[in-house]
């Protein structure tokens, strides 16, 4: 700062006058406002007209900016009429956001009417938006209500979108909880959001009002709220649905049966943990109601420390939530993040109610922690003997048999129907880019942890059986708090989606392993109406036949690879008869040299037909491809490698393989290999 521009911003004329007499320049130097700006800020008329005199620009450094959100109107006026623009912007910057700004919005960001009014009959533009926000929802900021009347009067903008993180009219209004404001700015037509993003940066009204504790501006707004003719956006949640979290969070029970009255979609959000973050707050009123209402009690969020509903409550203290929840039938054992069990946390906090609780709803005594600690080693820490007495008792209640965990071996798993986990996988999951990688924080939700995983593998599920083998894990030794999730990978065609999952580890510090575990597959998606044959459901009907007669057709005349170097005339030594099999006839081994040729290739009639029946019954067929141990055996292998076509039957189903070709009779026309899926 010059010696000049601290004389004007401390109002010393005589000083300033000395300083010009000796040669002081009122040009804008370096420094961060000039001497006409300083002075005009601090509503120094005198100085200001004495630099004007001195050759001061009246556009010179924002100069008419300030003194309009100072509300000094006698030195705007002086500006004005030394030719200053009033339609010029300035920029500001802040350790928020960065803009510019027109003389109208500073006034009314500083609230003052008068100058609003000067500007307005001057011509200024009511609704200009350089680069930041409008002159009403200045005002609206600085809590004008006056000044907010005026622009209203005089066709501001009201619903002029706000500029990045910042707010519109409304949503400030119901930030800073006038209800005075937000009532004139609604009957002047404000629009309330019908989407907002989940992170924030432009949360609704409603959300604002309630997070500000303004219960009387929230009930306005609700009472206003239009649901009509509402459109869904993708990645962009329900407004109500952020209402409906923040007024679970701050404990307003009210408010939130209002929300759910008015139709709050519980389950809009992504990975919701709205009862596990209220649980945590104690808000055991709200968690009944939500749970009610249909919330889901866990979230499938993936974060290390976040925890279950009833993890959290234990947490905070909250006896009475968390016996709520495990009335409502949460897991006692679960701790599906890297937070220790509900009972650890119990002994180490030295709750002995809760601890007892616990205890009596069958918590895991003997449970270890992701970093190894038992809840003994909880209790110690706790300090609490009353605890370390009632875990006493219920070790010599039940002693400890010294099970340990069977290794998982997927080829002895006999394999059944599919588990409510996979029955219930949309189909978004492979088809969808939500589900990328890079979007890790919504990744999907597969099973909660690889305990559930293996059980639901053990349970014979094929696809978890799959998934389990494609992680290559034969034991859990250590408890696994990770969920297992899975990931939108690529397409790699038209119908074929690359899938990933990665299972993040807090293995013991004492070893050295990688901290993830990865899997990744192809999976082929294709919608199942219209599309999939119906099965005749017998591999020995006429239907099945004739598609084995169709596949070969095609194979013979398309596919060149099954036929290169092949000899039609060609027969081994030895042959087993089955002409007359299903006569009464025994089958029987025969020379080469007594067969026709011609019977060497199946054709449509009767004998085909049935040598084609009696492969099918021969037990070694029965479900060849992937089933039981006869994969293993060596000629099954020769056989498979150099026949240049292959018949596989199944106990639904007959699979086609060749060359070139790879089908089934479910999907005839559709080749599996070219697909690459695995």
């Amino acid at each position: 700062m010059t010696a000049l521009e601290s004389a004007a911003q401390g109002g010393h004329l005589p000083c300033v006058r000395y300083l010009l007499g000796h040669g002081a320049t009122v040009t804008p130097q370096n420094s961060h406002s000039s001497a006409l700006k300083r002075a005009s800020a601090g509503g120094i008329p005198d100085v200001v007209d004495t630099l004007l005199q001195a050759g001061a620009g009246s556009n010179d450094d924002n100069a008419l900016h300030a003194a309009a959100f100072g509300g000094h109107l006698e030195i705007f006026n002086r500006l004005v009429d030394t030719g200053a623009d009033i339609d010029a912007s300035h920029e500001y910057e802040n350790s928020f956001r960065a803009g510019h700004l027109t003389a109208l919005q500073e006034a009314a960001r500083g609230g003052h009417l008068n100058v609003v009014d000067t500007l307005i009959r001057k011509g200024a533009d009511v609704n200009a938006l350089p680069r930041g926000m409008t002159a009403l929802q200045a005002a609206v900021a600085s809590n004008s209500p006056e000044v907010v009347r005026y622009l209203i009067a005089v066709g501001a903008n009201i619903n002029a979108p706000a500029e990045k993180w910042g707010r519109t009219a409304l949503q400030k209004a119901a930030e800073i909880g006038s209800i005075e404001m937000v009532n004139m700015l609604l009957d002047a037509g404000a629009v309330m959001e019908r989407s907002a993003h989940q992170n924030g940066r432009d949360a609704p009204a409603l959300e604002l009002a309630i997070k500000g504790g303004h219960l009387s501006v929230a009930e306005t707004l609700l009472r206003k709220m239009d649901r009509a003719g509402e459109q869904e956006q993708k990645y962009l949640c329900d407004p109500l649905t952020l209402a409906l979290h923040a007024a679970a969070f701050e404990g307003y029970e009210h408010i939130v049966r209002r929300l759910l009255e008015a139709g709050a979609p519980i389950l809009d959000l992504d990975n919701s943990d709205l009862v596990p973050r209220t649980a945590f707050k104690g808000h055991t009123g709200i968690i009944k109601i939500l749970l009610d209402a249909g919330a889901e009690m866990d979230s499938s969020r993936h974060s290390p420390y976040s925890g279950t509903a009833l993890q959290r409550a234990v947490a905070g203290g909250h006896v009475e939530t968390a016996r709520l929840l495990l009335e409502y039938g949460a897991d006692v054992n679960a701790a599906p993040a890297r937070v220790k069990s509900p009972l650890h946390l119990a002994c180490r906090n030295g709750d002995v109610i809760m601890a007892r609780m616990l205890l009596d709803a069958r918590a895991n005594f003997r449970a270890v922690s992701y970093s190894g600690k038992t809840v003994r080693r909880s209790a110690e820490k706790g300090g609490s003997v009353e605890i370390l007495q009632l875990l006493n008792m219920r070790e010599a209640l039940e002693p400890s048999d010294g099970n340990k965990t069977e290794i998982l071996d997927v080829s002895t798993i006999a394999k059944r129907g599919l588990c409510s986990t996979c029955s219930g996988l949309p189909l978004e999951v492979f088809t969808s880019p939500r589900w990328l990688r890079r979007y890790h924080s919504n990744a999907f939700c597969f099973h909660p942890s690889l305990v559930s995983l293996e059980k639901s593998a053990r349970g014979g599920c094929p696809f978890c059986l799959f998934f389990w083998k494609r992680l290559g894990i034969n034991i859990i030794s250590i408890p696994q708090p990770s969920k297992v999730r899975l990931f939108y990978g690529r397409r790699s065609t038209d119908d074929v989606a690359k899938m990933l999952s990665q299972i993040d580890e807090p293995y013991p510090k004492d070893i050295e392993r990688p901290r993830s575990e990865r899997a990744d597959f192809q999976a082929c998606v294709e919608p199942f109406d219209g599309k999939v044959k119906a099965l005749p459901g017998n591999t020995q009907s006429a239907e099945t036949y004739q598609q084995i007669v169709t596949w070969l057709q095609q194979c013979i005349k398309d596919h060149h690879a099954c036929t290169v170097g092949s000899n039609g005339r060609f027969l081994p030594t030895r042959l087993i008869d089955l002409t007359d099999w299903g006569r009464g006839k025994v089958v029987k081994l025969v020379e080469s040299n007594s067969i026709h040729r011609d019977q060497s290739i199946p054709s449509q009639d009767g004998q085909s037909s049935k040598m084609v029946r009696a492969v099918k019954t021969q037990p070694s067929w029965v479900g060849l491809l992937g089933q039981g141990p006869l994969q293993s055996r060596g000629w099954c292998l020769q056989e498979r490698e150099l026949s240049p076509r292959v018949l596989h039957y199944t106990p639904s189903q007959v699979l086609w393989e060749c060359r070139a070709f790879k089908a089934s009779e479910g999907w005839p026309e559709r080749d599996i290999s070219s697909t690459g899926c695995s």
